[in-house]
């Protein structure tokens, strides 16, 4: 299942003012084509835990720490979300544009081959990943943990590159 989070303006009844609250998108796969928008007053971890209570495959998400120990208490498995971490170099492209080239570059890399591999079987597609995603996985964590050592901590492209690392397992 994929997951993300949106905030939303909530009109509060009776004195036509409104709160923040928030929108949860959950996103099936190809045995499950649901989309789901579930709806609550806060970003507090008890949405998403209420939600994916019975859940126990992969999810896949952002780095939103209210995550962790849904994961955990589920015994589910955690992906990465490669839009979040490709929009964090887009971000700070004006800070570094040759680190933001380059990996937005070996994301898209990733990303044709998500769609060479869409409509092959689950074994096929995961065969095709390790065939074809992982040396550019590999290159891309080499590139990662060569722009850490380059860069300043406060670097804003520091940000996006351990938002990676940081999600990398």
């Amino acid at each position: 299942i994929c997951t993300d989070d949106t905030t939303m303006p909530m009109l509060s009844p009776g004195n036509g003012k409104t709160r923040q609250a928030k929108m949860w998108v959950y996103v099936g796969d190809k045995n499950h084509p649901y989309d789901v928008f579930d709806f609550t007053l806060s970003r507090s971890r008890d949405g998403p835990n209420e939600f994916l209570r019975d859940f126990r495959q992969t999810i896949l998400a952002d780095a939103y720490g209210g995550y962790d120990g849904i994961v955990v208490s589920n015994d589910m498995k955690r992906a990465g979300c490669w839009a979040h971490a490709r929009r964090k170099f887009v971000d700070a492209e004006k800070a570094h544009p040759a680190i933001a080239q380059e990996a937005v570059e070996l994301i898209g890399k990733l990303y044709g081959i998500e769609r060479r591999a869409k409509d092959l079987s689950s074994e096929d597609r995961a065969e095709q990943r390790r065939k074809q995603s992982q040396p550019i996985l590999e290159r891309l964590h080499q590139r990662l943990s060569d722009w850490k050592i380059q860069l300043l901590p406060k670097h804003p492209m520091a940000e996006a590159v351990n938002y990676c690392l940081r999600q990398w397992k």
